[in-house]
């Protein structure tokens, strides 16, 4: 969960927040268990206490449990104090409700309660911290409510005249109770730690193959659209198209194995501002309309109450529509298929139905499972990883939200998404007009720092068309020692190099120009490495923008026009020339 920060971007508060929300989470999700012991609880010892104590009881009890999955669900909209001091005071609550009951079972007089009552503040504090060793502030919101009921009833048993061995056992087996607590708590901090440890190992390695797999698809899917402008036959236009499609496929799937490692590595990260929802569920039907097959028609239905500024994340949003969209077209031969928003419950609706082959009833919660579809058969009839749904839920859980299905074999099937986004009143702004500055691209004098052969080709004749001739440096020192001999209109600038890399290499050219007082040269990074904690820190590093890699002829040029400041009457001519395998 996160919060917007100052500049709009989403951000934890705190290191202890990411833990408190992560145990929380893990609590709202045993709901029904937790609501279920309860009425086992009050079933025991309510013969005992009485009907009138044990249901108030019973009621509070339900009310808390409930009050932390609401928590939960609305923690991103919170600043940081507010999630910590709301989390924590739930937390603690519920602890002292259970340590209340666990203590007047005890000094109830009953020896049938007396045996309950010490039960249940023993299971209580072993479970609660087992269950969130996660977070030192859930540990000890549970532990202490806990072990100051214990005291409580060493007190009362005092004050009440107690024989003396009876104090001591009481006091030895709450001493005794806490430690336990302690030494549970530091097995699972230890068996966190090792988790940890052994998830960012490995979100280190795919970032490294990430990084491996994405240079040469830079070259296919950089050649493909190259070639794509030039001259060609019609069967040669398809066969490039099947080299495109499937180095897209390719780098969705490499995307999705990228974004499961860091969602289970928690860290995943939220842009959240103000987005016209309307607009992008428009904008989805529409290309999802274009590219089903023949016989499939996609469309939307939106209720008016959609329309304006909803705050939320955007491109996550985004992805978990297309995701839902994009399966409902490959399971759909023929027919209509339906996406459908409306506002509902404090937040917003957004549905997927078609009239594909549906999904069987025992499978419909297992196909949100990582590397699950429906059947064997499926995978084999129309491919895929079954990575889409899992990294869905996962992402609306994160957002608050929840996605669910329902389906009929032979009829169709209905995913449906609900996300807590708060509504914005205010009019949506109108967009800057473009700035009436065109770039002369012919006469832009260009560094690229690239050290990989196959890129620096894939940039050479990307910049061709548009009459740009330039100077290419081998790694992050030639390109500070080319930066000095001329003057440069713009560098782009690899990240990873041999020698030096890019971020080594702005910052030396940063501070030279500091020095000397030359305006900073606009530096584009163009690397394989564009998440978006990645691009924060080459902003901060000081460079102009960032284009991934593989890269795409659009986007190349529009980062170009925007860092020198100007639009590009050529960007649309090319765009159009590249076709759809540039866009």
């Amino acid at each position: 969960m996160t919060q917007p920060g100052k500049d709009g971007v989403a951000q934890w508060g705190g290191a202890a927040l990411p833990d408190l929300i992560e145990a929380m989470a893990g609590r709202s999700r045993q709901l029904w268990l937790r609501l279920v012991i309860g009425v086992l609880i009050a079933c025991i010892v309510g013969p005992s206490l009485g009907a009138p104590l044990t249901v108030g009881w019973y009621v509070a009890w339900s009310l808390l449990q409930l009050a932390e999955v609401a928590w939960t669900r609305r923690a991103q909209r919170m600043s940081r104090e507010q999630a910590v001091i709301g989390g924590v005071v739930l937390v603690a609550l519920g602890s002292t409700v259970l340590a209340a009951l666990g203590a007047a079972a005890i000094l109830s007089g009953n020896s049938w309660l007396l045996v309950c009552g010490v039960w249940l503040l023993a299971g209580a504090l072993l479970n609660a911290c087992a269950a969130s060793g996660t977070s030192p502030a859930i540990f000890w919101a549970t532990a202490a409510p806990t072990f100051a009921g214990t005291l409580a009833v060493v007190l009362a048993a005092a004050r009440a005249g107690a024989p003396a061995a009876m104090l001591c056992a009481l006091t030895l087996s709450a001493t005794l109770l806490f430690v336990a607590a302690l030494a549970v708590r530091g097995v699972a901090l230890r068996a966190l730690q090792s988790a940890r440890a052994a998830s960012a190992s490995k979100g280190a390695f795919l970032a490294q193959v990430s990084h491996e797999i994405r240079t040469p698809l830079n070259g296919v899917l950089g050649m493909a659209q190259i070639m794509s402008s030039g001259e060609l036959s019609d069967e040669q236009r398809e066969r490039l198209e099947v080299i495109n499609r499937s180095g897209r496929a390719l780098l969705s799937l490499l995307n999705d194995v990228l974004d499961i490692s860091k969602i289970e590595a928690g860290k995943l990260t939220f842009d959240v501002r103000p987005f016209d929802l309307e607009q992008l569920a428009l904008d989805l039907a529409l290309a999802f309309d274009a590219a089903a097959g023949p016989g499939v028609g996609v469309c939307a239905d939106l209720d008016a109450a959609i329309a304006g500024r909803w705050l939320g994340d955007e491109t996550r949003t985004r992805q978990i529509l297309t995701n839902l969209l994009s399966n409902a077209v490959k399971f759909t031969k023929a027919g209509e298929i339906r996406l459908t928003a409306r506002v509902l419950d404090g937040g917003v609706e957004l549905a997927v139905s078609d009239s594909g082959i549906g999904i069987p009833a025992d499978r419909l919660e297992s196909i949100f499972d990582s590397y699950e579809q429906a059947s064997a058969s499926t995978a084999r009839e129309f491919g895929g990883t079954g990575l889409g749904l899992a990294i869905s839920r996962e992402l609306a859980m994160l957002m608050g939200g929840r996605i669910w299905a329902t389906s009929v074999l032979g009829i169709g099937s209905t995913f449906r998404l609900w996300l807590p986004l708060p509504f914005e009143a205010d009019p949506l702004e109108e967009p800057a007009p473009p700035s009436s500055t065109v770039v002369d691209f012919e006469s832009l004098r260009v560094l690229v720092a690239e050290d990989h052969p196959v890129n620096q080709e894939v940039i050479r004749l990307m910049l061709e068309p548009l009459g740009i001739k330039p100077i290419i440096a081998g790694d992050g020192r030639a390109a500070v020692e080319a930066w000095r001999q001329a003057d440069w209109d713009l560098v782009l600038m690899d990240i990873q190099m041999p020698v030096m890399d890019g971020l080594e290499a702005v910052a030396l050219i940063r501070a030279e120009e500091a020095r000397a007082g030359r305006p900073p040269t606009p530096v584009i990074a163009l690397t394989a490495n564009a998440m978006s904690h990645q691009i924060e820190e080459y902003v901060a590093a000081g460079m102009s923008g960032c284009v991934a890699k593989p890269l795409e002829f659009a986007l190349l040029v529009e980062a170009m026009s925007a860092a020198l400041g100007g639009a590009s009457a050529a960007a649309g001519k090319h765009v159009h020339e590249a076709g759809p395998v540039g866009g």
